[in-house]
């Protein structure tokens, strides 16, 4: 409004320092935010590398133990196919085993009744 004055020179330069400290402070502010975010962010990206790494060697890990799973596997039908194989020979043993105690005891009783005839004769 005309006759109105404002704040003489030395209040607005007061008025002027004062808001100039504040930046300053602000400013302080921000830059202490930002060494605080910097390491924030340092920290984040090596946890991610970190993280990374490990998912990495996760999956080394996940991936040999599938290759020795199917190892395994494989050793279990070989093992499976040799008891198999083992069985079928000591099944056949067994078989041989009884056709020569059936030869041997139709020829223990041929012997037996040769023996018997033999005697009859004499």
């Amino acid at each position: 409004m005309p006759g109105e004055r404002g704040p003489n020179p030395e209040e607005r330069i007061h008025e002027l320092e004062r808001e100039i400290q504040q930046l300053r402070n602000s400013h302080s502010q921000v830059s202490d935010a930002i060494i605080v975010m910097n390491h924030a962010q340092r920290l984040h990206d090596d946890s991610i590398t970190d993280h990374k790494y490990w998912l990495g060697e996760l999956s080394k890990a996940q991936a040999r133990n599938e290759e020795r799973w199917r190892e395994t596997d494989e050793r279990w039908r070989e093992t499976d196919e040799r008891f198999r194989e083992t069985d079928g020979r000591f099944r056949q043993s067994r078989e041989e085993e009884a056709e020569r105690g059936r030869v041997l005891d139709k020829r223990i009783a041929d012997l037996v009744s040769g023996i018997g005839e033999f005697m009859r004769q004499k």
